[in-house]
């Protein structure tokens, strides 16, 4: 009974070891760091960007999520300490397409300080890898300062060939309509990523992009506020 119980709720028991015995499965880590001088409660929600539908992915932080559940509980992480158990977990179940999956990582007490990483799987993509370090903590004892604006901050590493990292403000008190948009020298959208908060960075992939210019535009209510050029070599 008292497993059932659980699984309805939403968490399922997986150990590490399971991960490998899935043929074909892909793993990502994602270390996530307390940059700041106070313990964080920190959550994570899953974002399914575009996803193969014979595909199956969940994550796992300190617990194991079944699919259905796409925001974890609460994750305590100390002053200047790394927590280095997120797991993403993707089977394509034979599939042999691309999918995007975005986590983001947010302060609970402070939901305005974000990252989020972007994920490509497919079939060229790593069995099991580390695939980004994020930063939480930023803003933490900031109530008031100088207001923000809607606006693309920075692009780096700037040319890139594996990730990109797009560090966003948005203005105080906007709307939760805000997507980083990436477009091609035609025009044609890429991929985007809505933004949760009011600040942070994103990490998109761009190894499966061919070589050339991109333009990352930051999208608020259906008007581009800014846009920043990215070399993808």
């Amino acid at each position: 009974m008292k497993n059932a119980i659980v699984i309805l709720i939403g968490i399922m028991f997986v150990t590490s070891a399971t991960y490998s015995q899935i043929p074909g499965a892909k793993v990502s880590h994602i270390d996530v760091f307390n940059i700041s001088g106070y313990s964080l409660d920190v959550i994570c929600q899953r974002t399914e960007v575009s996803v193969v539908s014979a595909s199956v992915n969940y994550f796992c932080w300190d617990q194991c999520f079944i699919p259905s559940v796409s925001t974890s509980g609460i994750v305590t992480i100390g002053p200047g300490a790394l927590s280095q158990n997120f797991i993403g977990d993707y089977n394509p179940s034979g599939s042999t397409g691309t999918s995007l999956i975005a986590y983001c990582f947010y302060d609970n007490n402070n939901m305005i300080d974000s990252a989020c990483v972007i994920i490509m799987y497919g079939p060229n993509s790593p069995d099991d890898s580390l695939y980004a370090s994020v930063n939480v903590g930023a803003l933490v004892g900031v109530e008031d300062g100088p207001a923000r604006i809607s606006e693309i901050v920075d692009i780096y590493p700037n040319p890139a060939s594996s990730n990109a990292t797009v560090e966003y403000s948005l203005a105080t008190g906007g709307s939760g309509s805000a997507f980083i948009v990436v477009r091609n020298l035609l025009g044609a959208t890429v991929m985007d990523m809505q933004l949760r908060g009011s600040t942070g960075k994103a990490i998109f992939p761009v190894n499966s992009m061919k070589s050339g210019v991109y333009f990352y535009s930051l999208v608020v209510d259906g008007q581009i506020q800014s846009t920043q050029k990215l070399v993808v070599e």
